[in-house]
């Protein structure tokens, strides 16, 4: 869905929010809603504009595919898993050649998500997150929140920057 779609410009303005928000992405706000705040961010324009930074994501549970982010790297998008599983840990650098290169401390599966910490802070992964099965999620960019976003909507990117602190 792109924002400057003839079909959507051509609906009267809250036919056009009606479409993308409570029908499209109903369920998105609806199980992230302790990122998205449906309830409260209702009346604003936030759930509208942030809907065409949803951007859909697979990761693969293969050894050699599976890492999302690693350590003390930049963090450049959030997601928030529809399905699969996500372990954060850390490497084993000293590890035997037939175990794993992490240790996973945490998991977390569908409707969660993460890397909101990183992305609101400004600051690089601490942890490795590793998809451990097949993962299906949606993404919203750095570029896109911060750039197009967050500028909009500063009341909200602030309570969103505290509860992401709250929850890391």
């Amino acid at each position: 869905m792109q924002k400057d779609n003839e079909f959507i410009n051509a609906l009267p303005r809250q036919i056009k929010r009606g479409i993308i928000v409570h029908y499209l992405f109903d369920d998105i706000f609806y199980n992230f809603r302790f990122f998205f705040n449906p309830q409260k961010n209702k009346d604003s324009k936030f759930l509208y504009d942030v809907a065409f930074g949803l951007k859909p994501r697979h990761f693969s549970d293969k050894e050699d595919e599976n890492v999302i982010y690693d350590e003390e790297e930049e963090v450049l998008e959030m997601y928030f898993i529809v399905n699969g599983t996500v372990g954060i840990g850390f490497h084993t650098y000293q590890q035997p050649l037939d175990r794993s290169p992490y240790f996973i401390t945490h998991q977390i599966s569908s409707n969660s998500f993460f890397g909101d910490y990183y992305l609101c802070n400004n600051t690089k992964a601490e942890f490795v997150y590793v998809a451990q099965t097949d993962v299906d999620a949606f993404a919203l960019s750095k570029k896109f929140l911060m750039g197009k976003v967050f500028p909009k909507y500063p009341l909200i990117y602030r309570d969103i920057r505290n509860e992401s602190r709250h929850r890391y």
